[in-house]
């Protein structure tokens, strides 16, 4: 007769499971996002309940961020053992997944099933079929119902960057209060301040500080370069577009509203680079410029020798490489919800400033702030005064802040160490 603690696990799956279903995915999920996510179930019937390789390894990232930190981890993975499964939550991570689908191929990894994750209150009946021997996660993802079946089916779970979260705090209760067992786990951090507060949560888990496996991710990236990015290069040089260079990364409206006519008084040209190009999120933008007379020219539609001051690029996928070209660089996002990535920055030693809207969440913004390379601003004044400050930084300075990030690399090889000894 099954334990009470199981019995209390399929009550609370059976009735997630019908909740979601009947009130949170008809309300709250739109019909093409839920057509993908169904589809990726019925493709879940072919998944081979046998591995083809010595060990198969389930990866989930719950979005873009979370999978460019595993995607390194996936690879070494791959290499040694061959066999990953790949989900997602995020209808946003579908094209990089993609991307490290062909990569993979590329470099003759088997990937058993890669797609959209099962909904909390289905993933005991997934991971009954794929079998994984480990479950790999990032960041934030926490929920009750995987940690009990990966506990029920002795499957360890290894959470990387692993921080004192709220839907971490919230899972372990949940998974409390049912009684159950929690699986074998590694709560690997980015930033050493969380190893303690973990300590005290999960006394039998495995927690260590092993960094971030996106810093080699980007250094990994930072390295090629992109021939899109190279003809625009061509067609600026001289006179162009004249030096020193900055760039707007992942900017959003929020962000042009701060700078405002500063934009005309930076030294030299500025490159922005929106957040998302496609028609609903680039029209503000260039409505904002047009507002302001800030003229432009558009990176699709540059014409070689035309001088210019700013490039509003309309273009995706080269931000990361178009890093290595600039003198400084200002991060979108934390004058509207959240500050985006300031990692590709960071690798080339230049200067970086930000809003101050979620600053605090990513681990590298403390490491960033604690070498003076990110400067995180409240208001455009400040915004102002860094600008001008940009120009005094000297070459020696920059090389100390690349020096210092440097140390950030290796990651991947001490989070895949830990992998090992899990497994062993």
């Amino acid at each position: 007769m099954p334990s009470r603690a199981t019995l209390r696990h399929r009550a609370y799956r059976y009735i997630l499971k019908n909740w979601v279903e009947k009130h949170f995915l008809t309300r709250f999920v739109s019909k093409a996002k839920l057509e993908l996510f169904k589809e990726s179930q019925r493709q879940w019937k072919d998944v081979s309940t046998v591995s083809s390789r010595k060990q198969r390894a389930w990866f989930h990232a719950a979005s873009v961020g979370e999978l460019e930190s595993l995607w390194p981890v996936i690879e070494t993975w791959g290499k040694e053992y061959g066999d990953v499964i790949i989900t997602i939550f995020s209808e946003s991570a579908l094209k990089p997944l993609e991307r490290l689908q062909a990569h993979l191929k590329e470099h003759h990894i088997h990937v058993s099933f890669a797609g959209f994750a099962p909904w909390e209150g289905d993933w005991s009946g997934a991971l009954k079929k794929a079998k994984p021997h480990i479950f790999v996660t990032a960041m934030y993802e926490a929920w009750p119902d995987l940690w009990l079946s990966l506990g029920q089916l002795d499957i360890p779970l290894v959470i990387i960057g692993a921080k004192d979260r709220k839907s971490i705090r919230v899972a372990k209760r949940v998974c409390s209060g049912l009684g159950g067992t929690l699986p074998k786990m590694a709560l690997l951090t980015a930033d050493s301040a969380d190893e303690d507060l973990l300590k005290l949560m999960f006394h039998d888990a495995i927690v260590d500080n092993s960094g971030d496996p996106r810093w080699d991710r980007v250094k990994e990236r930072t390295l090629k370069s992109h021939p899109r990015l190279n003809q625009l290069l061509k067609k600026l040089t001289g006179h162009v577009l004249p030096k020193p260079w900055g760039v707007l990364g992942s900017i959003e409206l929020a962000d042009l509203e701060i700078w405002g006519s500063l934009l005309l008084k930076a030294e030299g040209s500025v490159w922005v680079v929106p957040h998302r190009v496609d028609r609903a999120h680039l029209e503000p933008l260039i409505k904002w410029f047009k507002g302001m007379q800030i003229p432009f020219v558009r990176s699709s539609d540059i014409i070689p020798h035309k001088k210019s001051h700013l490039v509003l690029v309309d273009e995706i996928g080269f931000l990361a490489e178009l890093y290595s070209h600039m003198d400084w660089a200002y991060i979108g996002g934390g004058f509207g919800e959240n500050l985006h990535s300031t990692l590709e920055p960071a690798i080339f030693g230049i200067p970086i400033a930000g809003g101050y809207k979620g600053a605090t969440r990513a681990p590298e913004t403390r490491i960033l702030k604690a070498s003076g390379q990110l400067v995180i601003l409240n208001n455009s004044k400040e915004l102002e005064q860094w600008l001008i400050g940009v120009q005094d930084i000297s070459p020696r300075k920059k090389e100390e802040w690349s020096e210092h990030v440097g140390r950030e690399m290796g990651a991947t090889d001490r989070v895949f160490s830990h992998i090992q000894k899990i497994l062993s």
